[in-house]
């Protein structure tokens, strides 16, 4: 299964690192695009987030580089794993990336919705995988 995962411009310092986690865990980096955060990546990335929060998180992210990476996995549960299941990271599996490479302080309170400085956007279902792997490589060029 093809899926789509990005490095957050706070941990790029330690994407060798990152991308040698995924790899020792068996999975296959197929391909890796530089990104820039755009209010429409935002808008794609944090759809279950309210507008609010996701003005927040842009006014954070937006013109900052991140890594997306084409990963070949088994599952989404197993990047889960790997990744971490919470977007806490201080709430994850020690050994999970966000737990790594994440950022271990209080979240961002932006209503009543907390932004996590974790090191990692991954998918959390099948509908999210389709929508990012759309976003970030089958459908256009960004």
């Amino acid at each position: 299964m093809y899926i789509c995962g990005i490095i957050k411009p706070h941990a790029l310092d330690q994407a060798d690192e990152i991308q040698r986690t995924l790899t020792e865990a068996g999975v296959r980096i197929v391909q890796i695009k530089r990104t820039c955060f755009s209010v429409p990546m935002i808008e794609v990335l944090y759809d279950h987030m309210s507008p609010n929060a996701r003005t927040s998180i842009a006014q954070d992210l937006v013109g900052k580089i991140g890594l997306a990476l084409l990963l070949e996995v088994e599952s989404v549960e197993k990047l889960l794993k790997i990744v971490g299941t919470s977007s806490d990271p201080r709430a994850c599996d020690p050994e999970s990336i966000r737990a790594r490479f994440g950022v271990h302080e209080e979240p961002t309170l932006v209503g009543s919705e907390f932004w996590y400085r974790n090191a990692f956007h991954r998918p959390i279902n099948t509908r999210e995988a389709i929508r990012d792997l759309m976003y970030f490589f089958f459908e256009m060029e960004r």
